[in-house]
């Protein structure tokens, strides 16, 4: 049952990235050295929300992922965002355990640029709120993404299962996910050019 389990988590983790490099094409294109380039005056800020859960602290399937994008070569008009926590115990030693943090990908490192956020759980909107609003007044641009990253329990359960939470059945709801992309401020400026869940 456990090998089971583990295989389809691996499935699921592979079906995030093949999401994620369709994304990267769909947004920038091809080029003949294969990076991720641009070749229009846009910029764009990619959102990684980033909830561990038992896939990091059972697997390391996040801190594996990580290192996924880390290989990636960013142009210089792309912000690469990712918002960690909801686990009990990351496998990358650069990632804290015992609170909420922001990254940038940048130059194939893991940047930390946010470190003063404590401990808040991803099945809030609040939270999601807070991490959109910050990467748009810190990194802001004219072409947003957004990735939820987790296991996804579709219309019924929604998604961010935070190992943190007293109650471990609490998750982000579809109509959480909604309220949290209506409040984002200003509307008008913000395009979500798309939404990536990973299910599970």
């Amino acid at each position: 049952m456990s090998n089971r389990k583990e295989k389809g988590e691996a499935i699921i983790i592979f079906l995030v990235l093949l999401v994620l490099f369709f994304i990267i094409a769909f947004l920038f294109g091809e080029n003949e050295e294969e990076n991720i380039t641009n070749s229009s005056s846009d910029t764009y800020t990619l959102m990684v929300y980033m909830c561990g859960s038992d896939l990091e602290s059972d697997g390391g399937y996040a801190s594996e992922d990580i290192e996924e994008m880390l290989e990636a070569q960013l142009a210089k008009e792309v912000n690469l965002l990712v918002y960690t926590g909801g686990t009990t115990e990351w496998k990358n030693e650069s990632i804290a355990s015992n609170r909420n943090q922001v990254f940038k990908i940048e130059d194939n490192k893991l940047n930390l640029v946010k470190d003063d956020i404590g401990m808040k759980y991803f099945s809030k909107p609040e939270t999601l709120i807070e991490f959109m609003n910050w990467a748009k007044d810190n990194y802001p641009a004219n072409k947003y993404g957004l990735i939820l990253w987790d296991h996804g329990g579709g219309a019924v359960s929604g998604f961010g299962f935070d190992e943190n939470e007293t109650d471990k059945n609490e998750s982000l709801t579809i109509d959480e996910i909604k309220t949290a992309l209506d409040k984002f401020e200003p509307k008008l400026e913000f395009n979500v050019k798309v939404t990536v869940f990973g299910s599970h």
